[in-house]
């Protein structure tokens, strides 16, 4: 990635006033965290400022972030969109708005965003952004001028790095600009052995394939979208995709996928969780956090630390969770 100017994507124009949190709760557990972030006023007046522990050597230090109902429903049965489960709070549209500036701060400070799927759910995005009265280009960058300003002042590319993860690269739109090595939106794609098949077919765009850590090319030689291909027959080896990103310097990887985030779960990989709580409350079938995955058991599941809670209002709140496996 070179680009080192503004975007032309329009902007959702967030007023510090409107969204600021208040911090209720810390725990002493972030008094040890030395890792900087990308600095920036508007993440200070907003949030306070946010630090990580060590970094790991072998992997990119992991952490999703979703909103969920009262009942721990991350979508309505009859409305699939995510986003709409902060957006439809109407005690308190500004806290709404709050959730999504806080995807965009996590996206900001992270070297990429990664989940399943890929141009088809930006349609989500599509709908968040219309909601601001914003026009959408198809960027899943950052919708904050402020962020991408800051990103831009400290020397990294405006935009993070969008990783789509596919299972079989069934639901990937190989159409869409990221598809073809748009300079402003970077993307990869971590799939199987099956989704390279897809690839082959159906990708026009110039790709280098990286299938082990000690393949990967030299930076020079990265020509067109990096193509990671772990595992075995439609399954990918996230391990494996894991210790690749970090060779090629990821640092910091936000997981927007739900079904994603409950599978680094499952491995014990995933290290934090910002969990934003809607006091809405849905009920019945509808969708919910690991609800596509199988099970923890009463004898084996994992644990967290609330590192600290903040409110926007008495109808919205955001937690942040500390993993522990």
């Amino acid at each position: 990635m070179k680009s080192h100017e503004r975007t032309p994507f329009t902007k959702i124009p967030y007023e510090i006033e409107k969204i600021k949190l208040t911090r209720i709760f810390e725990s002493p557990t972030l008094e040890s965290y030395k890792t900087e972030n990308v600095p920036s006023n508007k993440i200070d007046e907003v949030y306070g400022p946010i630090k990580f522990p060590q970094l790991p050597a072998e992997r990119p230090y992991l952490y999703a972030s979703m909103v969920h109902s009262l009942d721990g429903k991350i979508a309505f049965e009859d409305d699939t969109e995510g986003p709409l489960i902060a957006q439809l709070n109407k005690m308190d549209p500004d806290g709404g708005a709050a959730d999504f500036w806080l995807l965009n701060m996590l996206r900001c400070i992270s070297d990429a965003s990664m989940g399943y799927g890929g141009p088809a759910d930006i349609k989500e995005e599509s709908e968040t952004a219309k909601m601001f009265g914003v026009d959408f280009e198809g960027s899943s960058g950052l919708f904050d001028q402020d962020l991408e300003d800051a990103r831009l002042a400290a020397g990294m590319h405006p935009v993070q790095w969008g990783i789509i993860t596919s299972l079989a690269g069934a639901e990937i739109g190989f159409n869409h600009p990221s598809m073809n090595n748009h300079p402003l939106m970077p993307t990869m794609i971590t799939t199987s052995p099956v989704g390279m098949d897809r690839i082959k077919s159906l990708c026009k765009a110039e790709y280098f394939v990286v299938e082990d850590p000690e393949s990967i090319p030299a930076p020079e030689k990265r020509i067109g979208m990096p193509v990671i291909i772990t595992g075995s027959g439609s399954m990918p080896d996230a391990r494996v995709t894991m210790k690749i990103l970090k060779k090629m310097g990821m640092d910091k990887i936000l997981i927007e996928g739900p079904s994603y985030c409950h599978h680094l779960i499952q491995l014990g990989m995933l290290d934090e969780m910002f969990l934003n709580y809607s006091c809405i409350y849905v009920g019945g079938k509808a969708l919910s956090l690991g609800m596509r995955g199988s099970s923890f058991t009463s004898k084996n599941h994992p644990h967290t630390e609330m590192l600290s809670i903040h409110s926007h209002s008495p109808h919205f709140f955001y937690f942040r969770h500390k993993m522990i496996y």
